[in-house]
């Protein structure tokens, strides 16, 4: 059907709508129209319903603001100023056209025309920070500290208005003041990395040498320029306290508190192996009881080691070497070989592990775990260290891990359960592999025996062996910390999809999914009701705001400077499914979970981008992002969870509203 004829049959649809005649239509059920059309991706088709409806009542703001919405989708931003142009003129009364408004002016920096604009609305949250960035665009720095102020004092979880008042500080001379807004920034969003720069050159500005070389390491490399790197160089040399020699050098070991276990010995329990590091150099470990190592091919005793004795295992060219705390070697093996405690009731500790590696919040703690080890080397000179353990003992620690042990018995057996059925789905892959899982975020946390919690260990006990299957199968139950209110198709997430994951609404809102661009934007930028957000989780995992400067992300070293993110398509959820990056380089396309990796490690998929322009900048020298949830969003939403259980869900109805047609059934 040729486009030419497709105004007339809308025009057709609309007035078969009608109630009494020409020019009385039913105003609602043309913008549910458009919004259908626009859930269908056909947006000039939704643009014309919108045009219409406002043709024949152009007082309504709601529409002025879902075209202007479009159109910036569409790319064509003239059309959507000239939409919000139209909009006060016929209602100008109304906040929000002032507001969209000056965000589209700010894009096209036009600073003043925006102060103008804002001083004529209502004093809200949002005028005040725009206006704050009108008067940051045009330098006039004593005043954009005063807005983002009032802004900070009207909504105090914005980091995005505490970074940009401490540059305004910066610019005004105060230092301190401005040290204290931009450390504001990073504790409300740790994702929030491109703070650490200006961080650091404010504490070597003080003085504060320590600290100016901790924000300095803490800088992404693609934010490293040749000032950063000299003056880690010259922190790293005035700040390390003089080594003695070896020979005067005496060895400092930890005292170790070991955990008791009561192992579960049923045999129809599955056994699983957890890679605990799959690149490790070297591990300093030291077991609760006497321990024997053995070849794991044959059997073959090779070493016993002592209880409470710290030993090393590291790489040795091909050879893998363990030696007493001294350094003294004790045996070599090139093959795989296995750790098997002589009391099983003990556990073994490592010393100084790393976790979360490559996200913001990575550090080093000391952990234990029960059950066996596998150490197996690799061709590239590391190896692969792997716990061997019964799946209900690897639960105990991964579900106060995932959840809070103190949140209600009904989420954590709901989570209980899930993992369950997950890890059983890695498991059933291929019961015989090196390991089926690691120990991170990649699969689930697993922090090991001191995590645990009588409460979680209850939950894991009353739902011994149950899991969840969808046509006879084990599903594959995946979950995330906080969905931002609507958990997200699979299939807009990964390649593929399943039946069983489909996104569902966690709002206490009358909020219909896919949202419109406007009432998207809305609802990401605000803090609506929602199973998600309550007294469980951490409310910046359910909204987040944060900048992202030009250079910060990964994708900028392919790309080059950032100039504009583009979503191209979204999930039911408001997920980002596909994103185009222009950088000064070249241009790409990123899709699925690996956009939030590629923008720098962000909370989630689920986000909104405004450019931010200095004075007579030709690119963005920064993008402000407002997003909601934290991880995939696919399957349970552990806040969610938690939120439903608090009024009154059983963990039955908590895992059948997650994974839709499931049923539970005990296999062992």
């Amino acid at each position: 059907m040729g486009k030419k004829f497709l105004p007339i049959i809308i025009i057709s649809i609309i007035l078969s709508f009608s109630t009494t005649g020409q020019g009385d239509v039913d105003y609602e059920r043309v913008y549910s129209l458009a919004r259908m059309e626009f859930a269908r991706g056909n947006l000039e088709t939704s643009s014309l319903f919108l045009r219409y409806a406002l043709a024949e009542d152009p007082s309504k703001a709601e529409p002025y603001l879902e075209l202007a919405g479009i159109y910036r989708i569409m790319g064509e931003k003239e059309k959507a100023l000239e939409t919000l142009n139209k909009g006060i003129e016929f209602v100008s009364d109304n906040n929000r056209l002032k507001v969209e408004l000056a965000r589209l002016l700010l894009d096209k920096q036009r600073g003043d025309q925006v102060i103008q604009l804002l001083k004529t609305a209502e004093r809200d949250r949002d005028t005040y920070f725009y206006l704050g960035l009108a008067y940051f665009q045009v330098e006039e720095w004593a005043r954009a500290r005063k807005s983002f102020q009032i802004a900070i004092e009207e909504d105090p979880r914005m980091p995005s208005a505490h970074y940009f008042l401490g540059l305004c500080e910066k610019m005004l001379g105060n230092l301190q003041t401005a040290i204290f807004h931009l450390e504001r920034a990073i504790s409300l969003e740790r994702s929030f990395t491109g703070v650490y720069p200006v961080l650091g050159d404010l504490y070597y500005e003080k003085g504060l040498l320590q600290k100016a070389l901790n924000s300095y390491n803490q800088t992404p490399a693609q934010l490293r320029d040749s000032k950063i790197n000299e003056r880690i160089s010259y922190l790293r040399e005035v700040l390390t306290v003089p080594v003695p020699p070896p020979d005067e050098r005496e060895p400092v070991d930890r005292t170790v508190s070991f955990r008791q276990v009561i192992p579960l010995d049923h045999e129809d329990i599955p056994v699983i192996r957890v890679a605990l590091m799959t690149t490790a150099r070297e591990v300093r470990i030291q077991a609760g009881s006497d321990f024997i190592v053995k070849l794991e091919d044959t059997g073959d005793k090779v070493f016993k080691g002592d209880e409470k004795t710290t030993y090393i295992i590291s790489m040795e060219g091909n050879n893998i070497l363990i030696e007493d705390f001294f350094g003294n070697p004790l045996v070599r093996l090139k093959e795989k070989f296995r750790i098997d405690m002589v009391d099983p009731s003990t556990t073994l500790n490592f010393f100084d592990m790393e976790y979360g590696q490559g996200y913001f919040w990575a550090g080093r703690e000391d952990r234990q775990y029960r059950g066996s080890f596998i150490v197996q080397p690799r061709e590239d000179g590391q190896f692969v260290f792997i716990n061997e353990v019964n799946l209900e003992e690897y639960l105990y620690s991964v579900i106060p891990s995932e959840m809070p042990a103190s949140w209600p018995l009904e989420a954590l057996k709901a989570q209980a359960i899930a993992a369950r059925s997950y890890t059983m789905t890695r498991y059933a892959r291929d019961p015989n592999r090196d390991y089926h899982l690691v120990a991170s975020v990649l699969n689930a946390a697993y922090k090991g025996v001191t995590w645990e919690n009588s409460r979680s260990t209850q939950a894991v006990d009353e739902t011994r062996g149950v899991v969840a299957k969808y046509n006879g199968n084990i599903i594959d139950a995946v979950y995330s910390s906080n969905s931002g209110g609507h958990t997200e198709d699979a299939a807009h997430v990964w390649v593929g999809g399943a039946p069983y994951l489909q996104g569902v609404n966690l709002s206490k809102e009358a909020n219909e999914f896919p949202l419109t661009p406007y009432r998207l934007d809305t609802w990401v930028r605000n803090w609506e009701e929602a199973y998600s957000f309550s007294a469980y989780g951490t409310a910046s995992n359910y909204r987040w705001n944060r900048v992202l400067l030009p250079y910060e992300p990964r994708v900028a070293n392919t790309v080059g400077r950032i100039l504009d993110i583009i979503p191209l398509e979204r999930g039911t959820g408001g997920s980002v499914v596909e994103l185009k990056v222009v950088g000064e380089k070249s241009s790409t396309v990123i899709k699925g979970d690996a956009i939030r990796g590629q923008l720098g490690g962000l909370k989630s998929n689920r986000f909104i981008v405004e450019p931010v322009y200095f004075s007579n900048s030709k690119s963005p020298d920064y993008f402000v992002l407002w997003g909601g949830g934290w991880g995939h969003g696919v399957g349970l939403d552990q806040t969610g969870a938690a939120g439903m259980a608090n009024s009154g869900y059983n963990y039955q109805e908590i895992l059948k509203f997650f994974y839709q047609g499931i049923y539970l059934e005990r296999i062992y």
